[in-house]
């Protein structure tokens, strides 16, 4: 059995923020860093950016399939510089990058999952990782950006389960999410999120805590559900969905406040 020794490594200009190597003993090194662009080594900070933002309101008009957020205008982005779920983060991309090299799996990358660019760090396309929308509160926000998601509160009457739910579309997250007090600012998380080897539903999976299991990973899961529109659940689903069952596939990048 190799055992994996986790070193947290300072700031440089390395493009690989999450690598492995094998050690001296025999063991594997998996070398996770921060992003070189960010601001903060250590702790919890919300970084105002400008990096981005046209892009991110362009995609989030473009691909708005609703008129009531078709005049979508971003006020401001922060970004989110948090090495605790960062480390976690890059450490279980690792491991879902290392079990989806052992067998096919099935890729999202034609199913409507055009991406904007506004992160400097690169996705992992090969297995499944994108940047995805997250409606929700600002008082909710700022938890979910400092403590991550939290899949055990997820209700079980969930259409796919006691998940996690993303969207690619901006207006199916706006359908969530929340104005600020005193305030006319809706407020959406940008994560990036894992998805690995997707179940790719027809149904519905409520009172369900995780995905069905996986033919070629006996008595493992598949390590998300995606909901195709026009396909899932039974033909009725109006949008693509993405469900992920542990926090640590899903990293908040960037807290957007915009106008409708």
């Amino acid at each position: 059995m190799q055992f994996h020794d986790v070193i947290v490594y300072p700031l440089t200009a390395t493009r690989a923020f999450a690598s492995s190597r094998p050690s001296s003993s025999g063991s594997s090194l998996i070398l996770i860093q921060v992003p070189p662009y960010w601001k903060n080594k250590t702790g919890f900070k919300l970084v105002p950016t400008k990096f981005g933002q046209k892009s991110l309101q362009n995609f989030m008009v473009a691909y708005s399939c609703c008129s009531d957020t078709k005049k979508t205008r971003v006020v401001s982005v922060d970004r989110v510089e948090n090495e605790s779920l960062w480390r976690t983060y890059q450490l279980r991309r690792d491991i879902i990058k290392k079990t989806c090299a052992a067998h096919r799996i099935q890729t999202l990358s034609t199913a409507g999952t055009a991406q904007p660019a506004i992160s400097k760090a690169e996705l992992s396309t090969d297995i499944n990782e994108f940047h995805l929308f997250h409606g929700t509160s600002w008082k909710n926000a700022r938890v979910i950006c400092e403590h991550g998601f939290d899949e055990r509160v997820a209700s079980l009457s969930g259409l796919y389960g006691a998940g996690t739910y993303f969207a690619v579309n901006s207006c199916k997250s706006h359908q969530y999410s929340q104005k600020q007090r005193d305030s006319s600012n809706f407020v959406v998380l940008v994560c990036r999120v894992v998805m690995g080897s997707p179940y790719c539903t027809s149904t519905q999976h409520n009172q369900q805590r995780r995905p069905p299991d996986n033919p070629a990973t006996p008595g493992r899961p598949f390590d998300s559900i995606f909901a195709q529109k026009g396909k899932a659940n039974g033909g009725q689903q109006r949008h693509n969905e993405y469900v992920v069952f542990d926090r640590q596939q899903v990293y908040p990048e960037y807290i957007v406040q915009y106008t409708v």
